[in-house]
């Protein structure tokens, strides 16, 4: 599938519209998977609570997925935690996710219906934790982009960014946009 709208349209838009969110080209196919990345979901208190985090997100081949994409932009925004570092792993989170859903809707409305974002880290979109029978954002709700068995890191390091783990003064929430 041909895009309708080239890189440089979607960052000048995140530039404008978007001034504290980060971007950086990558090619769809070299994004890094592993494996192990999906077993580490298993140890986070997410795990089979929130409704975008395994084991309640498709079992789907995502590097299969990633693939039958022309374009991608790792999407990110750095915060620092000193003050307060549970808020900014909060905040931080809410700013990248809706930053997500702002650039899929300009994708949308520019010819690209098919547009797939994922999130850095898990969804915090709900301020009282995910309903127990369904999601109540359930058109706005994405998948953590670790969930995929991307490896993060490795990925962002690819683009030529810096990502201490584990978080000390800064975090960065990086999360994708295909299209």
């Amino acid at each position: 599938m041909v895009s309708m709208i080239s890189h440089e349209s979607v960052e000048n838009y995140i530039t404008e519209k978007l001034p504290d969110i980060q971007c950086a080209r990558i090619d769809p196919n070299e994004i890094e998977f592993e494996q192990r990345f999906e077993i580490l979901c298993f140890y986070c208190a997410h795990y089979n609570v929130k409704w975008t985090c395994p084991p309640k997100i498709p079992k789907a081949d995502y590097k299969k997925i990633f693939s039958e994409y022309d374009n991608a932009l790792l999407v990110y925004y750095r915060m620092l935690t000193k003050d307060d570092p549970a808020k900014a792993r909060t905040d931080s989170s809410v700013i990248l996710h809706r930053a997500l859903l702002d650039i899929e809707e300009f994708l949308l409305k520019n010819g690209n219906p098919v547009r797939l974002s994922f999130i850095g880290g898990s969804c915090k979109l709900c301020k009282n934790d995910c309903a127990k029978d369904k999601c109540r954002n359930q058109y706005q709700a994405r998948i953590p982009l670790e969930a995929t068995a991307v490896n993060v890191i490795k990925t962002a390091q690819k683009c030529g960014l810096e990502v201490k783990f584990p978080v000390e003064d800064l975090i960065s929430r990086i999360g994708l946009i295909l299209w």
